[in-house]
């Protein structure tokens, strides 16, 4: 789901060099900003922050215009509170921070509830008990927020706060851009001290191409593409299908939203499912028994979950979708599948006699 975007180690000078390929080098702002040769470990390197002004700029790079999904990791020793500590900060978008009682903060701008206001929400360790960064420590901080409905913040890989109830992706950068070690827009939330390392992931955009893929679908699938093509070389068609493409998308997003909203073990055995589903794809085997029954078993713990009702309304929704906007592709691409994708329309056919799915065709 996720694609490394940047890596800055930090390693030899006092400069922000990306080696994750997407060349999103930093501008390491002076004076106050200094370099130690050793790190967590000896030889690893590190950014020492000591004066107010004290950041990392990052170039501005497209990527940050479309997240979805946001992972970043970073290795720090913090040496002082006192006030906000900010570990890194997109301009509306997201915050990543340490509260001045020492609690971790993760954050992002979006709403709570489909038409609600915009504004920043997430998770932090603020509650009786919650952790606390520790002073003078090495320690690696991650915030995670899963394009859905799921914010959490972990210290040294154990997740200390979560929320699942959110409804926004994480929202593009806006114009002061990605700042590593302070806000933004000034020298309001400083923080003192040292880092290491500093990962960040966004949601790969080539995951479900590559998942597609990773099943041959044979030389038919090209007549598939030749004719969608065709539609959307006419402007109609082509609106059309674009409309189509995101209808279809929404909905799948409301679905697995509602899924992930239900909490941990929820998205853990979702997950469960999603990987069995995709070595069965890629071992092409989607007409066989296996694929038939895990089909059924994931459909039938979803309408165990939310409802099942609810998955049945999401499903009529994608239906909804097709009626609107897909009755133009006509049937000629389905004629293509059957006659030389057997496999692929054999599990199409066996999809269309789960109870489940015949119920949200009524």
């Amino acid at each position: 789901m996720f694609q490394l975007i940047l890596h800055h180690p930090y390693r030899r000078t006092a400069q922000a060099i990306d080696i994750s390929g997407f060349d999103i080098h930093g501008s390491v702002h002076q004076p106050g900003t200094t370099f130690s040769e050793d790190g967590r470990e000896e030889g690893s390197g590190s950014l020492g922050f000591t004066t107010p002004a004290c950041r990392v700029k990052l170039r501005p790079a497209a990527v940050f215009k479309k997240l979805t999904a946001l992972k970043v990791e970073m290795v720090v020793r913090l040496t002082a509170l006192g006030q906000r500590r900010n570990l890194i900060e997109g301009d509306s978008s997201f915050a990543f921070f340490i509260h001045p009682d020492g609690s971790l903060w993760g954050t992002s701008k979006g709403r709570e509830t489909p038409g609600g206001p915009l504004d920043f929400y997430g998770t932090n360790t603020a509650f009786p008990g919650g952790a606390v960064v520790p002073l003078n420590q090495w320690v690696t901080l991650t915030f995670m927020h899963d394009g859905f409905s799921t914010i959490q913040v972990a210290m040294d890989g154990n997740v200390v706060a979560a929320r699942t109830d959110l409804y926004s992706p994480i929202l593009p950068v806006g114009g002061y851009g990605v700042h590593i070690g302070n806000w933004p827009a000034g020298d309001s939330y400083p923080f003192v001290g040292d880092i290491d390392d500093v990962k960040i992931w966004r949601w790969d955009p080539d995951a479900a191409e590559a998942q597609f893929f990773s099943r041959e679908p044979g030389p038919c699938w090209q007549g598939v593409f030749d004719e969608l093509g065709k539609m959307a070389r006419d402007p109609l068609g082509r609106r059309m299908l674009i409309q189509l493409l995101k209808c279809l998308a929404e909905k799948q997003r409301e679905l697995i939203r509602a899924v992930r909203s239900m909490g941990p073990e929820a998205v853990q055995r979702n997950e469960h499912y999603t990987r069995r589903y995709r070595e069965l794809w890629a071992a092409g085997e989607l007409s066989q028994a296996p694929t038939q029954a895990l089909v059924d078993e994931w459909l039938q713990w979803v309408a165990q979950l939310l409802g099942q009702q609810k998955l049945v309304d999401c499903l009529k929704g994608m239906a909804a979708c097709y009626n609107e906007y897909g009755r133009m592709l006509g049937t000629r691409p389905g004629e293509l599948l059957a006659q030389c994708d057997p496999e692929f329309h054999a599990y199409i056919e066996a999809m269309m006699v789960n109870p489940i799915i015949r119920s949200a065709q009524q």
